[in-house]
């Protein structure tokens, strides 16, 4: 679970970069797993299936953030996380 503290002076565009940094982090992690011949693939699955469950809850993390609206979101959030994706999806190729 990934705890969020704003030290003084922090606002919501200072919280969602730090969310989306950390997205990005386990992005890249995810293409390196998915490099990654493993021997035990029930462990391997088993780690990817956390990454993927911690994914998901940081982007549910973002809408709920206090201030964030949806014209916020629509504008601000979903550019980024396209942006992470493709990002990815270029660092695979």
């Amino acid at each position: 679970m990934l705890i969020v503290i704003i030290s003084e002076g922090g606002d919501l565009t200072d919280a969602m970069n730090f969310i989306l940094t950390n997205l990005t982090e386990m992005n890249k992690l995810w293409i390196r797993m998915q490099a990654v011949t493993s021997k035990d693939r029930a462990k391997r699955d088993k780690q990817r299936n956390d990454l993927k469950m911690t994914i998901g809850e940081n982007i549910v993390r973002l809408s709920s953030l206090n201030g964030c609206t949806i014209e916020v979101y629509k504008n601000f959030v979903i550019d980024k996380l396209v942006e992470i994706v493709c990002f990815a999806k270029l660092s695979s190729t």
